[in-house]
C-alpha cells in the first residue's frame, strides 16, 4: 500500500501532541519511532526508559463526509467546495461525537491480530472540527459507549485545543 505524507504527517503531528500528556500520567518517555506499515499501527513508540513499544492507531472524527472531503481536498492543494457549519454548536458537536462512536465501533471489530505490534496497543480519535471542544461536550462523554470486546489496552479522545479524555480502561480527563 502506497503511503500518504499528508495522511502521516497528520498522524505524527496528533501523535506528537498526545504524547507529553500521555508520558506525564503515565510516567514514561515514549517518543515517535517512525509511521508504522499495515498491519501496523499508524504510529510506532518507543519508551526511552524502558524500551517498550507501544502503537497508536490514530483516526479522525469530522461532523460529517462533506467537511472531511473539504479539509483534505484543501490539504492536497485541489479546490473543493467550501464547507458552511449552519447548525448550532450543540447540534454538529453531537454529529462529531456520533461520529467518534462509529469510529470506535468499526475499529472494535477488528481483531488484535490485525495489527502487528509489539506492546499496548492504543487508539486515538482526533476530532476534527473548528468549533468542537471536549470540554462542551463533557457530560456527553460518560454516554460513548465502548464495544465489550475491542483490541485496544486504551482507547482517547483528542480534540484540535489539546484535550485528551480516556475512555478505556477508565473514563477521566488526561490533563497536564
Amino acid at each position: 500500500m502506497a503511503s500518504d505524507p499528508i495522511k502521516e504527517k497528520l498522524e505524527r503531528t496528533v501523535a506528537s501532541e498526545f504524547l507529553p500528556l500521555y508520558n506525564l500520567v503515565k510516567g514514561s518517555r515514549f517518543k515517535i519511532l517512525c509511521p508504522g506499515v499495515p498491519p501496523e499501527p499508524d504510529v510506532l513508540c518507543k519508551d526511552a526508559n524502558t524500551g517498550r513499544g507501544i502503537g497508536i492507531e490514530i483516526t479522525t472524527a469530522y461532523n460529517e463526509a462533506d467537511y472531511a472531503k473539504a479539509a483534505w481536498g484543501q490539504a492536497r492543494g485541489r479546490g473543493t467546495k467550501p464547507y458552511f457549519f449552519t447548525r448550532p454548536d450543540r447540534k454538529e458537536n453531537i454529529r462529531v461525537l456520533t461520529q467518534v462512536h462509529r469510529i470506535i465501533r468499526k475499529k472494535g471489530r477488528k481483531q488484535r491480530a490485525n495489527y502487528a505490534v509489539s506492546g499496548r496497543l492504543l487508539l486515538l480519535v482526533f476530532t476534527y472540527s473548528p468549533r468542537f471542544y471536549l470540554l462542551h461536550v463533557k457530560k456527553r462523554l460518560d454516554s460513548l459507549r465502548i464495544p465489550n470486546s475491542h483490541p485496544f489496552d486504551e482507547i482517547y479522545l483528542m480534540d484540535q485545543a489539546g484535550l485528551v479524555y480516556c475512555l478505556f480502561p477508565a473514563r477521566r480527563w488526561v490533563l497536564p
